[in-house]
């Protein structure tokens, strides 16, 4: 998340599948120890070359900046190895206790043993967060994202034989199966490149007209010949692609009581929570009919969107008048037309 945080190490696999996995968790051969509390399991420990967990702090800032799937490669001590894949991974941030947002579709033969720990807090024997009377973390001496309080167990006690505090994964080994080794490992999904900024000598004039199909900051021209080109983040994934961002939040790092003038021009990172400018919204929707698509997420994880055919500002002589919306659709209600339907003007 450029403009954000500061940069961090990690080990990226460039082997398995293709390459281009960040590994987030290896054991081996218990040279680490995994019963730590919330801190080191918010920070990360071991040797990134080694056994390591990477730190749950860094991964909610990747699955947060972009969509990634999650490999889970497993090997029991008979040297049988299996994998569970997910498709879209996606863990939380520390206001959530780095709950397990999202999995996507399962695949693999190790059999699916996360999708119960779905939408769980993470816990650590120092910070009770699962659903269980006791601490599941003390209970099977790990910590994980439990229920009452799990079908795996992958940061348990490093051991060979039956114990449901060893490293387990209900549905590849039986209840109780410590296996030899754990390995996670998370890539950017369909194997997209970064998001970079796109430079052309003649840009698009917006995003849905871009030939790379790739989301991420791109550089447009809604209106040649009269203003200056400006980058957007495109999103190329959601509903087909050729979405224009103008506003996005989702953990609290920029803060939006702000004055006139940041409002105009635009603030934040465009890889990041930002907004992108009444000025520049407002050229963009005079430039053509655009439509807008309100997403909205609560604190329980639960989706909805607002769709409008029609979304058209006014410019800074009517003070960015929220001045059409077209027809309204979706399941999140509309609560935005009642601005535009009044009698009196509704300046920005």
């Amino acid at each position: 998340m450029t403009g954000f945080r500061e940069p961090f190490q990690v080990f990226c696999d460039q082997e398995y599948e293709g390459g281009g996995w960040i590994v987030i968790q290896n054991r081996y051969d218990g040279s680490v120890h995994f019963y730590r509390d919330w801190s080191e399991y918010e920070r990360g420990f071991g040797d990134l070359e080694e056994e390591m967990w990477l730190g749950l702090g860094k991964i909610h800032e990747l699955t947060y900046s972009r969509r990634y799937e999650l490999h889970v490669v497993l090997e029991d001590w008979e040297g049988i190895r299996a994998v569970a894949r997910y498709s879209d991974f996606l863990v939380a941030g520390p206001a959530e206790k780095y709950m397990l947002r999202s999995l996507g579709s399962f695949s693999g033969n190790a059999g699916d043993s996360l999708r119960e720990q779905l939408g769980m807090k993470f816990t650590t024997f120092n910070a009770d967060n699962d659903i269980h009377a006791v601490n599941c973390a003390v209970e099977y001496y790990g910590a994980w994202w439990y229920t009452m309080c799990h079908h795996s167990n992958l940061n348990g006690r490093y051991m060979q034989g039956f114990n449901r505090s060893g490293m387990d994964w209900r549905h590849f080994r039986p209840d109780a199966y410590s296996l030899r080794k754990s390995r996670m490992m998370i890539r950017v999904a369909h194997h997209a490149s970064s998001p970079t900024t796109q430079i052309s000598s003649n840009p698009p004039q917006t995003c849905s007209l871009s030939t790379n199909r790739h989301s991420g900051i791109q550089l447009i021209h809604p209106q040649p010949g009269f203003r200056e080109p400006f980058e957007v983040f495109c999103d190329q994934e959601y509903e087909g692609g050729g979405w224009v961002v103008i506003q996005n939040r989702y953990e609290g790092s920029v803060h939006f009581y702000r004055g006139w003038n940041d409002y105009e021009r635009g603030f934040g990172s465009l890889n990041g929570e930002f907004w992108l400018g009444l000025s520049k919204i407002h050229e963009l929707t005079y430039s053509r009919r655009y439509e807008l698509h309100v997403l909205l997420e609560d604190w329980e994880g639960i989706r909805a969107v607002a769709r409008y055919d029609n979304f058209l500002v006014a410019g800074p002589e009517e003070k960015y008048m929220l001045r059409s919306l077209g027809t309204f659709s979706g399941n999140a209600g509309d609560s935005l037309s009642e601005l535009s339907s009044r009698n009196e003007v509704q300046h920005f």
